[in-house]
């Protein structure tokens, strides 16, 4: 089960913490029992902690009546990549840094966009989907080549740009295609709560030991 949901960016000013604050309010919405018990944080690959958000994200955000302007950067550690069940990266670089530090976690981290491509892909085609969260799971356990299996797999989805240094335009439409992916991330993450409830309700199957010993009794 995912509980616990890591976004990281690069100075945690802008674009991880404008993800976290949106994901918390649209959980806070969601019916899903799952999503209650969701906990959503930030950090930053380079960041400088302490940092507040930068002045044009504090204000997106507030346009959606968000309050980002208690936010604190936080430089990202190897224990937030362990402790989190998925880890959402907004490039390509800042997933090869999380991978650098744990790479031990590269069957839960993906960029965001490859989340969304993921998640239409498993709704258009779900057998092939889950196909191919299963290669993943195996590459993940063999090899650090994860990033050229989902170029090839998903189609190479675009980065989130940072927009650190624009003007509010360019944080407000940050914000659309941050907010835009994460609702078919919540797609996604509905249909994969729901499988692993299925899978913990399934009756354990009897062992064909058990069976074997069942008949010379």
């Amino acid at each position: 089960m995912i509980r616990r949901i890591l976004f990281v960016c690069s100075g945690n000013t802008c674009r991880s913490p404008m993800a976290e604050v949106l994901l918390r309010k649209k959980l806070a919405r969601h019916a899903s029992e799952w999503a209650k018990d969701t906990v959503v944080t930030s950090a930053g690959v380079s960041a400088i902690s302490g940092s507040p958000a930068s002045e044009n994200a504090t204000a997106a955000m507030k346009h959606k009546d968000l309050d980002l302007s208690e936010h604190q950067s936080r430089l990202l550690e190897a224990a937030d990549i362990i402790n989190a069940d998925l880890v959402i990266t907004m490039t390509r670089n800042h997933k090869k840094a999380v991978l650098a530090l744990v790479p031990q976690a590269l069957h839960k981290v993906y960029t965001l966009a490859e989340l969304t491509a993921l998640a239409e892909l498993a709704h258009a085609k779900p057998e092939q989907a889950k196909k191919y969260r299963d290669m993943i799971q195996d590459v993940a356990q063999k090899t650090m080549e994860l990033t050229l299996l989902l170029d090839q797999l998903l189609g190479n989805p675009p980065d989130i740009e940072d927009p650190f240094g624009g003007d509010l335009a360019e944080y407000e439409e940050c914000a659309r295609s941050i907010s835009g992916h994460l609702d078919t991330l919540l797609q996604y993450l509905d249909q994969s709560q729901n499988q692993s409830q299925d899978q913990s309700q399934d009756p354990p199957q009897e062992s064909s030991h058990s069976r074997d010993q069942s008949a010379e009794d």
